[in-house]
């Protein structure tokens, strides 16, 4: 198949020849958007609709069974006061359970347990992800709905702002919007991930730095994993670009780079505030460094997922190959350009589209052009 097949040709429809990325960032037709900005918008949709449809946090509720609680001696329909203090339980099936502290509303003594967190919007509710049900409940789809969920405002703006600033620059590198999303969610799965170590290292007692005392149902939520791959990425790409941190204080991209994941290792390791949200900050930047150096390694990320019958240019991979023995192309390509376009996809394929020099890069936008024409008329 040729380079015009590709995905990564095909980014915004304008393959290597679409200004300085081909990628389109400014407003337009959202078929047009590059996924980076997609990605904003899905997160901020995401907030704004759970926000309007939660009810917000609620203090009391009433005991529907005694089935789904661990109540002490009281009527399952008395009302109850609620603490945001987790304790462990186990129900009939000895799968461990965590739930708030059920309490007397005046003299504040423990009665029992809930099951069921009620004062969350259903996003947060079936997105969110966590030890017990990501890992023991094997919800896997956690792995990658707890990255479009935010605990307020602050912390969606600060992660959109990450991705309005950086993300392009990882985008426009990748060429592909298919690309770009298997490495922005591969990092937070990896955030997320390193996080599930260290909850059960600090679950099982094991005594090392960063092992997490949390309970196994402590809710992940939030873009940061990714984003944090996002910047590492956005550093290896342009080291020396300068930023502005917090608007006021200069300094080069890897220098930002390197500071935000020395603080978040720094709090991982001594237990500090937030310690599981740093393990997944920290996991996500080492996915970004790796992946961003190895894109070949992320081709794969869809296969299974997307239907069989997609249309040309929804893969990470082309599925067909040139039939053997073709010597001309409907462009009329001749056999020795065709061989050449073959060794440079595969030359992509092997060390990313960084390996070419521009007389590649223009090459293969000939080729392009001349499959174009050729179905043009």
């Amino acid at each position: 198949m040729g380079f015009a097949d590709r995905d990564y040709s095909q980014v915004g429809g304008q393959g290597f020849g679409g200004g300085m990325s081909g990628i389109p960032t400014g407003p337009g037709s959202p078929s047009q958007w590059s996924f980076n900005t997609w990605l904003i918008v899905a997160n901020i949709a995401v907030f704004v609709l759970g926000s309007f449809i939660g009810a917000g946090v609620q203090t009391t509720f009433k005991v529907p069974t005694k089935a789904q609680y661990f109540i002490a001696g009281v009527e399952p329909t008395a009302e109850f006061a609620v603490t945001d203090t987790y304790q462990r339980v186990a129900d009939q099936d000895g799968i461990p359970r965590y739930g708030r502290v059920i309490v007397a509303p005046e003299t504040r003594e423990p009665l029992g347990i809930s099951m069921v967190v009620e004062d969350e919007d259903p996003f947060v509710a079936w997105g969110h992800f966590s030890t017990g049900l990501g890992f023991f409940q094997f919800e896997i789809w956690r792995l990658v709905t707890f990255q479009f969920l935010h605990a307020g405002i602050f912390h969606l703006l600060f992660n959109m702002i990450v991705l309005f600033f950086f993300g392009p620059i990882v985008e426009r590198h990748l060429r592909s919007r298919m690309l770009y999303a298997a490495f922005y969610l591969t990092c937070g799965i990896f955030g997320a991930l390193l996080y599930l170590l260290f909850n059960l290292l600090g679950y099982l007692g094991v005594p090392l730095p960063g092992a997490l005392d949390v309970e196994l149902y402590t809710k992940l939520i939030g873009a940061s994993g990714g984003c944090f791959g996002v910047i590492f990425a956005a550093a290896f790409l342009e080291p020396n670009a300068r930023v502005l941190l917090f608007g006021v204080l200069p300094m080069r991209l890897r220098t930002l780079a390197y500071a935000t994941f020395g603080l978040a290792l720094f709090n991982l390791v001594t237990g500090g505030d937030n310690a599981g949200g740093d393990a997944a900050h920290v996991g996500g930047a080492l996915a970004g460094a790796y992946f961003i150096r190895n894109p070949k390694h992320l081709l794969d990320f869809f296969d299974g997922l997307l239907p069989t019958g997609k249309k040309k240019g929804t893969s990470l991979k082309a599925k067909k190959q040139k039939p053997p023995g073709a010597k001309k192309s409907p462009g009329g390509i001749s056999e020795r350009d065709l061989k050449r376009e073959d060794e440079l996809l595969a030359k992509v394929g092997t060390q990313g589209m960084q390996s070419l020099t521009e007389s590649e890069m223009q090459f293969l936008n000939e080729i392009r052009e001349k499959r174009l024409s050729a179905e043009r008329k």
